[in-house]
This record gives structure tokens, C-alpha cells and sequence, in this order.
């Protein structure tokens, strides 16, 4: 120790915390003082990881955590763009099919209204012939070209 002005101090402890102490001291070939006044000038007058948080007791692990939970969620994220390209890629499939059925759709509408011309047109040739027609009328329309 340096000469430095020193106080003499008495400490009461239990009994147990004694006889570590006693042994320590033997251990060490010291005084049980010089082991209690190492103690408190190690727990006093140099830095102490106890003072602080420990980086290991508490940053390391929250860093961990964190790096769990990240590469969760970039995994998490590409599993929802593979759905997302799926689910798009769906959609532009359907909007195709629907498409295609207003096409057809259209095409068959267009088909009905030929057939239903066709229908009327044969209905109105039914009906001129169900008409009496006199022998004059007969002969016009044999020879002379019908205009509609």
C-alpha cells in the first residue's frame, strides 16, 4: 500500500462468510485483512462488470433475439412474396379465362342472332307459301327475280 492517510475498520459478517474468507487467506498465504481489503478496493477503485449491465448478461442476448427475429421475418417476407407472385400469377390466369369467355360469349350471341334471322326469314318463306297464290302471281314468281 502507498502512504496514504488509512482507516481502521470493523466489520461484523456471518460466520459462514468468515470461514470462506479464513480460507481464502490461508490459500493465499494472507492476512484475513489483506483478503477483505483486497475486496474492497477490487469492488471500489477498479472498474466493475457488476456496476453495468453486462454485454453478455443483457445486450448479447437481446442482440440474438433480434437476429432470431430478423431472419424470421426475411423468411416470413419471401414466403409472402412467393404467395403474392403465386396469387398474381392466378389472377392474370383467371382474367384470361374471363376473357376468353366474353369472347365466346360474344361469339355465341352473334351465332343466336344469325340463327334467329335465319329462323325469320324461314318463317316468312313458310308463310308466303302457305298463301294462296293466283296463277298470274305464280308465273311472276317463277320468272321475274324477288327483291327484299
Amino acid at each position: 500500500m502507498s502512504q496514504q492517510e488509512v482507516k481502521m475498520v470493523t466489520v461484523r459478517m456471518p460466520l459462514a462468510l468468515y470461514d470462506k474468507i479464513k480460507t481464502d487467506a490461508e490459500s493465499r498465504s494472507a492476512s484475513i485483512s489483506d483478503v477483505v481489503r483486497d475486496a474492497v478496493v477490487k469492488r471500489y477503485e477498479s472498474p466493475r462488470q457488476d456496476d453495468t449491465p453486462a454485454y453478455e448478461q443483457y445486450i448479447q442476448p437481446v442482440e440474438q433475439v433480434f437476429q432470431t427475429l430478423s431472419k424470421q421475418l426475411e423468411i416470413k417476407d419471401e414466403q409472402l412474396k412467393t404467395q403474392l407472385a403465386a396469387k398474381t400469377e392466378q389472377i392474370q390466369t383467371k382474367d384470361q379465362q374471363i376473357d376468353q369467355l366474353h369472347q365466346l360469349l360474344a361469339m355465341k350471341e352473334k351465332s343466336v342472332d344469325e340463327a334467329l334471322a335465319q329462323l325469320n326469314r324461314a318463317n316468312l318463306q313458310l308463310e308466303d307459301l302457305r298463301k294462296p297464290r293466283t296463277m298470274w302471281q305464280k308465273v311472276k314468281a317463277t320468272f321475274v327475280p324477288q327483291t327484299d
